[in-house]
């Protein structure tokens, strides 16, 4: 619009200028004035007015000439007033128009926004209403979330007042502190606090307070209401009302432990700071990153030889410490691969450039927030030279152990070979100790002079001797020397105890340092060696002193073997001489034991065969006097024979297996008849925890018992011997037993307790006299039993009897045999038992044994309380099924009570078991009439017993009472059945004992021959016919061995059945009956041989060889043997098992498996023994001595002699 205004008034200025109008121009002008003032803007008149001013102005200057100025001026001027005053009139209009129009709308734009800031106020009101009333819900919930936050909260929160009294405490803070809530509510919580920290926190807290600082963090000890201290991290608050403090809100954390774990650390850092300073080890601590020192200690300042300042700040590259630049990136190397270092040796420089050797460990450890290095340094320079040194030492002890070694297995030392073992001697010791000269010097005879018995200079290598020093011009030296000290002088010169050779010896040598070491023979100074140096002296380390002295030793060795060589012959003569008087002795032992026996067996012979002619009584007395005195001669020559071994060494121990029970029965057995005939009570008891399997050397265990028991008996007249055995007490082990052997006899007195174990000593002369005896037994006993790692002693009392009491040490099998197995004792339950015997010690064995198979038994003492205990019991309806009874008892005696009870109806169910200490004969037809079941001698077996009570519990519905004895053994008395007459051959050389044989035959039927020596025997034999031979072992021109042999070879030859040759010798050396047998005799019997004995052998012999076939060779001649009864069950499985053990044998021979052989053989030792095989045992032997010396061949000819002894082995049970 303000253009076209702007158009408009130009137009009509232009109509002005080119057309003169006049006054009507100004109304043209007014028009584009007026719509000027329409428009809106109150300034537009105005800017109109200002264009027609501008355009007058230039109208007037355009102006066509002849105008009149002062017209068109004024005419301009009164125009343009004109304009101006209607402009300045239309813009004041416009302008109030405008004014107006703006007032308005600003009045109703106040209007409008008055009335929006209403509406917006009340919803801005309306709306912070519902604010405030949310934010109150949201207060209250977040109060309540809060309460329950600090309710349940694990940390200590608590509020006080202005004054620090506590106004809230949570559970937690009343759980730790162990108060109640009206216990700790009012409180100052000052009196909680620690009392030493009160003070402290007290002006803490104040300040906060005072500056009112809004949060603070502070720790402090306080004490629970059990008195404990606690630390607590507190957080206090203020709590402000107003600007004014209103009190403290704090919420505290248990850091008990943690405090005591700072404190553990303090302690631990100041231990470490006061470990680092006082280390002896030399420590530093490093940066990890660079490698610069921290802090060092005095130590490593002292091992450096840098000062702490010198170190610190610097690494170990700045201050040079490395010999060798290498060994830093070793260690930086193996520090980045490890992480650390251990036991690191490295060489390292000190200040002053003294190179020394160092024990280097590094660890990494963390100070601060700082990753750092700490080193320790130990300074082993010492060690290290010291190591060096004994590298040297040790090489050079190496040196000198070689040499040792060598000189040890020389032949020259060892031989005798005197001048050879001395030069070797010394050229090695010279070379090992590296010294210019060494040499021997020997003390003459008279010890005056000093004489060079060999001189090995090693610079020239060359031997000399015959050089000769005067003892008495060196007596310092020479005491040195007595003294067995060693002279080690590094320096000749200075040493005082070599002063004397100074001048004659060592300085005109050159000799400067020595080493002498003395050497002697039979306890007396008898030379020296010596080993010196020329040039330098040196110095004497221990080891080389060693060394030396051995070579001194060596040096005396040398020196005993050339005396050695010189003795030689002598001791080849002595030995010679000691193995042929050993000979002798042995021959003379054999010699002996023939020469005594074989008359003795005439003696004892005819004394036999005398007795059983008409005698009167004295002559009776005058032939018993025969017997006894021959018996007691061969058991002197018996006790001679063993102390001679014992005292030769040559009585060895033959450990087989054995059976106790066994042993001592028959031990008992042999001693019974003597103390029957004494009328004494022989007992043996063996307590139920001794081990009866054993390992050991039966034969000689029952010497000592025979010797005990008879010595028992033979000093008792009256009362009881009882041999008693048990575990030993003292010992550890079940393998020790103790035997105690007791008598009622006369007594020993006590000061000759000792002495009866004295060879040929007994109490006084009168004991010989009165009882006989050598004296001998004892002392034989008591070598046996230390033999068997035990020993012998003896308590007694005269008048009252003595307790002979010895320890013996065996081996237990683990499974021990067992007389009567256990299964077998189930069958006896229930059968009771009443055992009579006036002797109270026979009473308890019998309940013992009794006890131990778990059958009831009562006891009676007498024959009268017996029967009236029998008539108790069957009138209770609980009568006894088995009496065992003794034979001899006062007043009423076994055979009494017996028939009493066989007359007595009431007791018709009764078994009768009776035991006697004798038999007679006629004893076992009267006990058949009594109806006695078995009939025993005491002491009894038990598994006769055993026999006997089974036999009871087969026969005890049905048994007929006069059925007689059941398994009774034979009465010896008894004469043995006859037989037909037989041709017999007798071998036998002695005069007397041939005459004494065919006085044995003569009232027999049968028929002797006699032959003086072997030889005789053979031709007699291959030209008669005879049924047996009685063949003497020892004879002249032809032994019985070899005429056996020859006998046996014919018979082969001849195809005849093997005739039986019964051994008789008086040889009492071991290996006879081996030697017999291998010889092909059938029997083999010791003299003195009685006449019952050798007619029991002949028909027992004879009747089951004639069983044999005919055409049998002379290997396969029967051997019989007689075994006890109670092996009957056991002997077959017993010989199949010995056979089985050949086989293995065999088997193992053939693959040269000695180990088993030898393991085969020790048991057939031990099992023959058991057994009563000798032979066997003998065999077992022969395998061990074969499988030691790896003898194939002998073994077999063992096995072969071994199989053929078993098959042609036959057994006759008695």
């Amino acid at each position: 619009m303000l253009a076209v205004i702007s158009l408009m008034t130009a137009g009509v200025f232009a109509l002005d200028v080119t057309i003169p109008l006049g006054h009507v121009v100004w109304l043209l002008y007014l028009l584009p004035l007026w719509l000027s003032a329409r428009l809106e803007s109150p300034t537009a008149p105005r800017r109109y007015a200002l264009l027609c001013t501008l355009l007058f102005g230039i109208g007037f200057s355009l102006a066509p000439p002849g105008v009149d100025v002062r017209t068109a001026l004024f005419n301009r001027a009164l125009g343009t007033g004109m304009v101006w005053g209607a402009a300045f009139l239309l813009s004041q209009r416009r302008a109030a128009d405008t004014a107006l129009r703006a007032a308005n709308s600003r009045l109703e734009l106040q209007v409008a926004e008055q009335t929006q800031s209403v509406t917006a106020a009340n919803r801005r009101l309306t709306q912070r209403l519902v604010e405030q009333q949310q934010a109150e819900e949201a207060r209250r919930a977040s109060e309540e979330r809060y309460r329950e936050l600090v309710e349940r909260a694990g940390d200590i929160i608590y509020r006080t007042d202005a004054a620090g009294r506590f106004t809230y405490c949570n559970p937690t803070s009343l759980r730790i502190l162990g108060y109640l809530p009206e216990e700790l509510l009012g409180r100052h919580y000052l009196e909680i606090v620690l009392p030493s920290c009160r003070a402290q926190a007290e002006r803490f807290y104040g300040r906060q307070f005072v500056r009112q600082v809004p949060r603070t963090v502070y720790e402090v000890p306080v004490t629970t209401k059990d008195g404990r201290e606690v630390w607590l991290g507190q957080h206090a608050q203020l709590l402000m009302e107003e600007q004014t403090v209103s009190g403290f809100q704090v919420v505290a954390r248990d850091i008990t432990e943690r405090k005591r774990v700072e404190q553990a650390l303090r302690e631990s850092e100041e231990r470490f700071s006061k470990a680092f300073q006082s280390s002896p080890a030399g420590m530093a601590i490093s940066r990890l990153e660079d490698g610069r020192v921290l802090d060092v200690n005095e130590a490593f300042v002292r091992v450096s030889g840098f000062s702490r300042g010198e170190l610190i700040g610097m690494s170990s590259l700045d201050v040079g410490i490395w010999v060798n630049p290498e060994d830093r990136r070793q260690l930086a190397d193996t520090l980045r691969r490890d992480g650390f270092l251990r036991h690191l040796e490295k060489a390292f420089r000190t200040k002053s450039g003294e190179v020394r050797h160092g024990l280097f460990n590094v660890e990494p450890v963390r100070i601060g927030r700082e990753d750092c290095l700490l080193t320790l340094v130990l300074d082993i320079t010492r060690r290290t030279e010291a190591e060096a040194a004994l590298r040297h030492s040790q090489s050079v002890l190496q040196v000198q152990q070689h040499a040792l070694m060598r000189l040890t297995k020389s032949q020259h030392i060892g031989s005798g070979n005197w001048q050879p073992a001395l030069e070797e001697l010394m050229r090695t010791s010279a070379q090992a100790l590296a010294v210019d000269r060494a040499s021997v010097w020997l003390l003459d005879r008279n010890g005056a002079m000093l004489d060079c018995a060999e001189l090995y200079e090693q610079r020239a290598a060359q031997h000399s001797r015959g050089q000769r020093l005067n003892v008495a011009q060196y007596p310092r030296y020479c005491a040195e020397l007595l003294r067995e000290q060693v002279v080690d002088a590094h320096d000749v010169e200075r040493d005082p105890r070599t002063s004397e050779l100074l001048s004659a010896y060592l300085r005109p040598l050159g000799i400067v340092s020595l080493l002498d070491v003395p050497i002697f023979f039979g306890g007396r100074l008898a030379g020296v060696v010596c080993h010196e140096r020329i040039g330098v002296p040196r110095a004497w380390t221990s080891e080389e002193t060693q060394f030396a002295t051995s070579i001194g030793n060596l040096v005396t060795l040398a020196y005993e073997a050339k005396q050695r060589q010189e003795a030689e012959s002598a001791l080849v003569m002595a030995k010679e001489a000691a193995e042929f008087a050993n000979r002798a002795k042995s021959d003379f032992l054999a010699t002996m034991s023939h020469e005594i026996r074989t008359p003795m067996n005439a003696i004892v012979g005819m004394a036999d065969l005398l007795s059983e002619t008409p005698l009167n009584d004295d002559q009776r007395e005058y032939v018993q006097i025969f017997r006894d005195a021959g018996s007691n001669l061969l058991s002197l020559i018996n006790d001679v024979l063993d102390l001679s071994k014992i005292e030769a060494g040559h009585l060895d121990l033959d450990i087989v297996d054995f059976d106790l029970n066994d042993l001592v029965q028959r031990a008992a057995e042999l001693v019974a008849v003597r103390a029957a005939e004494k009328n004494l009570e022989l007992a043996y008891q063996i307590q139920p925890d001794v081990p009866t399997s054993l390992v050991g050397d039966p034969n000689r265990l029952r010497q000592v018992l025979l010797n005990l028991l008879g010595n028992a008996i033979k000093f008792t007249d009256q009362g009881e011997v009882v041999l008693r055995v048990e575990r030993d007490p003292q010992a550890e082990g079940p393998g020790t037993l103790l035997f105690t052997v007791r008598d009622t006899g006369i007594g020993i007195p006590t000061d000759k307790l000792t002495a009866i174990f004295e060879r040929f000593t007994q109490v006084d002369s009168s004991m010989t006299r009165a009882y006989s005896g050598t004296g001998l037994g004892l002392t034989i006993s008591r070598r046996l039993v230390e033999r068997m790692g035990g020993k012998l002693w003896v308590e007694s009392e005269v008048g009252k009897g003595s307790l002979f009491s010895f320890s013996a040490k065996f081996a237990v099998h683990l499974q021990p045999a067992q007389d009567v197995p256990p299964a077998q004792w189930e069958q006896l339950a229930g059968l009771r038992t009443l055992i009579v015997d006036d002797n109270a010690t026979n009473r308890l064995i019998v309940r013992e044994t009794l006890t131990g198979w778990g059958i009831p038994a009562a006891e009676a003492s007498g024959g009268d309380e017996a029967l009236e205990e029998l008539r108790r019991a069957a009138k209770t309806g609980l009568p006894y099924r088995l009496v065992i009874l003794d034979v001899r008892m006062p007043k009423r005696s076994g055979w009494e009570v017996a028939e009493t009870i066989a007359r007595s109806p009431w007791l018709a169910g009764l078994s009768l078991i009776m035991l006697t200490s004798e038999r007679r004969a006629g004893d076992h037809a009267r006990a058949r009439e009594c109806g006695v079941v078995r009939y025993l001698t005491k002491p009894f077996r038990r598994s006769d017993l055993f026999n006997g009570m089974m036999a009871v519990i087969r026969n005890a519905a049905s048994a007929d009472r006069q059925g007689g004895i059941l398994g009774a053994a034979p009465d010896s008395t008894e004469p043995v059945e006859e037989m037909a007459g037989l041709s017999i051959l007798l071998a036998e050389d002695y005069v007397d004992n041939r005459r004494m044989m065919e006085f044995y035959f003569k009232a027999t039927p049968h028929r002797v021959e006699t032959a003086a020596n072997g030889q005789v025997a053979v031709d007699m034999f291959m030209r008669g016919s005879y049924d047996l031979v009685l063949m003497d072992i020892q004879m002249p021109v032809m032994d019985g061995y070899a005429a056996t042999k020859a006998i046996r070879a014919w018979e082969q030859a001849q195809g005849r059945r093997p005739v039986p040759i019964l051994a008789l010798t008086a040889n009492a050396l071991q290996g006879e009956v081996q030697r017999s047998v291998e010889a092909g005799c059938t029997a083999h019997l010791t003299k003195p041989i009685r006449k019952a004995r050798l007619m029991e052998a002949i028909q027992l012999y004879y009747q089951t060889a004639s069983l044999a076939p005919s055409g049998a060779d002379a290997s396969s001649a029967p051997v019989v043997l007689q075994i006890s009864g109670e092996f009957e069950a056991l002997m077959p499985g017993f010989l199949e098992r010995r056979r089985q053990d050949l086989l293995q044998i065999a088997e193992a021979v053939a693959r040269e498996d000695y180990v088993l052989v030898r393991d085969i053989g020790h048991g057939l030792k031990g099992a023959g023994g058991t057994y009563g095989l000798d032979a066997i045992s003998a065999y077992g032997r022969a395998f061990e001595a074969a499988a030691d010396h790896k003898d194939g061949a002998a073994v077999r000819e063992t096995l072969g002699a071994c199989t053929s002894y078993l098959d042609r082995l036959q057994l006759v049970y008695v």
